[in-house]
C-alpha cells in the first residue's frame, strides 16, 4: 500500500538522417569558428586598452594655468594625453590623486570642533537634548546630521553616532520612537511628554 512506485526506464533510440548529421556537424564547425573570431576581438581590444592607458597621464582640473600651452594659460577640461617627446617609458610615472588625499586631515579648511567630535556619551545626551529636542518637534539622526556638519566626512560621522545615542536614549525610555516617512531614516525621535 505504501511501497515505491517502481519506474520503468526505457531507452529511446533517434535516428538521423545524413542531412541532419551534416548540419549538425556543420553547425559545430561554425561555432569553433565564431569562438575563435571572439578570441581574436578580446585579444585586440585588450591590446587596444593597454595601448591608451600607456598613453593616459593624468587629470588637469579646468582652471589649472599649463605652462606648455602658451599664452592661453588654461585649459576648457581635462588633458588627457601626454604630450609627445615627454613619454618617460615608465607606466605609472604620473602623480595619481586619489580620493581619501581630497579629505586629509591636513585640510586647514576642515572644521573639526563639533559637539559630537571627542566628547563623552553623557555631553552628547544632554546635547541632543538641550539644543536639539528640546523643541518637542520629531527629528531623525540624518537631519539632525545634515543641520550640523561642517563637511560630508563630519556629516557621515554624525548621521551613524547620532543614530546610536537616539537608539541608546529611545531604550533608557527618555524618547518616543515612530516609522519615520522621509528619506533615508528609518526612525523619528522626540522627547517623551
Amino acid at each position: 500500500m505504501f511501497g515505491r512506485k517502481k519506474v520503468v526506464q526505457t531507452t529511446t533510440t533517434i535516428e538521423l538522417s545524413d542531412e541532419s548529421r551534416q548540419a549538425l556537424v556543420a553547425l559545430d564547425n561554425d561555432l569553433q569558428a565564431v569562438r575563435e573570431l571572439i578570441a581574436d576581438v578580446l585579444e585586440t581590444s585588450t591590446r587596444i586598452l593597454h595601448a591608451l592607458t600607456q598613453e593616459i597621464t593624468v587629470q588637469i582640473p579646468a582652471s589649472v594655468e599649463i605652462e606648455e600651452l602658451g599664452p592661453e594659460g588654461t585649459t576648457d577640461g581635462i588633458q588627457v594625453f601626454q604630450q609627445e617627446g615627454k613619454r618617460t617609458g615608465k607606466r605609472h610615472s604620473a602623480q595619481r590623486h586619489t580620493p581619501h588625499q581630497a579629505m586629509a586631515d591636513d585640510d586647514p579648511r576642515r572644521i573639526r570642533g563639533g559637539p559630537f567630535v571627542r566628547r563623552p556619551r553623557h555631553e552628547q545626551v544632554e546635547w541632543l537634548r538641550a539644543k536639539i529636542l528640546a523643541d518637542g518637534r520629531w527629528h531623525t539622526s540624518i537631519e539632525i546630521a545634515r543641520n550640523n556638519a561642517g563637511d560630508e566626512r563630519e556629516f557621515r560621522y554624525l548621521r551613524s553616532a547620532v543614530g546610536g545615542r537616539l537608539k541608546e536614549m529611545y531604550d533608557e525610555g527618555l524618547l518616543e520612537r515612530r516609522d519615520s516617512d522621509r528619506r533615508g531614516a528609518m526612525y523619528e525621535f522626540r522627547l517623551k511628554k
